[in-house]
């Protein structure tokens, strides 16, 4: 039996017409989010744990239309509410409330779902879209309580829908224990030398310098050699030191006695440590009875901040280590450096000098023991 041809023209019309606009029908399928994420906070189970959730939306979300997000039965939503959220839209942040109103997003937790609905203004397609949740929900107000993990260890799927039109999915994974415990131990430490100063190195202030005679010093010894009647001499020593004490270090310097030649001896300086003195070219030994101020040495450091008394007084700036002290009392520390921190290679120059009179007693002099001490302070 055949169809009239009219019946058959009619059916293959119908047909032509399915196949022609089935490109469009497909078209207004709901779109697929892109670059889904879900940053937690904490991934241990039965941990409470903040949430950041974003994704692109390749649709926008208009007005009146919601987001959904729906979390599995195993997370604890804790009674969360707008308050302990966030949402930003290309990083810009939106007002939320309980229920939409203007541009406002309403925001509404029920169950496992918490469904956002947008107020009178769209987002835009290809929007990136925010969602804070918990304690680092901080814009309007400053969320006080966060979603608790799962009791169980695996692999949690949370599904993201809505009336915009939009889906997608994200998988996040819980442990039985995220943090692992980290420890070291920074043995105490602390390092100290001694080294000759170069003689081009400035002590004792520029007066002091142009009639003073300067000699090379060695790690070891202090050689001031043959004298010239009322013209010190000075040689120089740098101490270096290096600590991880919390409270820095202190280094002093004590000598056994004074320089001595068989029954002679050669005084302190007239500086002391508290009260040091300028020594320079106008100042000489002025004792006219042998061994009585008719020789001295003393010693100079160019620290500004000493722990005790005034910190900077050996002198500051261009009249730094321009102050002079003798070691009053023997067998005694008097402190030469000091800082409050720890250091790493802090240098320290340390000056030594001597001037004699025509009064003071020919001889070989030595006897001297200098002894150097730091001290680092915990």
């Amino acid at each position: 039996m055949f169809l009239p041809k009219f019946i058959l023209f009619i059916l293959a019309t119908v047909l032509m017409l399915i196949f022609c606009f089935a490109p469009i029908l497909t078209c207004v399928h709901a779109g697929q989010l892109e670059n889904i994420s879900d940053t937690m906070s904490r991934l241990k189970r039965e941990v409470l744990a903040n949430h950041t959730i974003q994704f692109t939306t390749p649709s926008g979300v208009g007005a009146g239309e919601t987001i959904t997000i729906t979390f599995p039965s195993a997370f604890d939503m804790n009674s969360i509410d707008y308050t302990d959220i966030d949402l930003e839209d290309d990083g810009v942040d939106l007002d939320l409330a309980a229920s939409a109103t203007g541009t406002t997003w309403g925001v509404n937790v029920t169950g496992q779902v918490i469904t956002f609905t947008n107020g009178s203004t769209p987002v835009a397609s290809s929007s990136v879209l925010k969602i804070e949740i918990g304690t680092n929900a901080l814009y309007q107000h400053i969320g006080d309580r966060q979603i608790i993990n799962p009791s169980i260890e695996g692999t949690q799927i949370i599904n993201i829908g809505g009336t915009f039109g939009d889906s997608g999915s994200l998988a996040v994974v819980i442990l039985d224990d995220d943090q692992v415990i980290v420890t070291a131990q920074v043995e105490p430490m602390l390092t100290f030398s001694i080294s000759p100063l170069a003689t081009s190195t400035l002590l004792g202030g520029a007066n002091s310098a142009s009639t003073d005679t300067i000699k090379q010093a060695s790690t070891t010894s202090i050689p001031f050699g043959v004298q010239i009647i009322n013209q010190g001499t000075i040689l120089g020593q740098q101490i270096t030191v290096t600590t991880n004490a919390g409270n820095g270090y202190i280094a002093t310097l004590q000598q056994n006695q004074d320089l001595t030649s068989g029954p002679n001896h050669i005084d302190p300086f007239i500086g002391t440590n508290a009260s040091p003195q300028k020594w320079e070219d106008s100042t000489h030994p002025d004792g006219t009875t042998a061994n009585i101020n008719t020789g001295w040495f003393g010693y100079t450091t160019s620290d500004e901040t000493l722990s005790t008394g005034t910190p900077g007084r050996f002198g500051t700036g261009a009249d730094a280590a321009d102050y002079w002290a003798g070691f009053t009392m023997s067998n005694t520390p008097y402190e030469i450096a000091f800082n409050d921190t720890s250091v790493n290679n802090e240098t320290t120059n340390i000056g030594f000098k001597l001037e004699v009179n025509g009064y003071q007693p020919p001889g070989n002099y030595g006897g001297t023991i200098l002894t150097y001490i730091c001290t680092a302070l915990y």
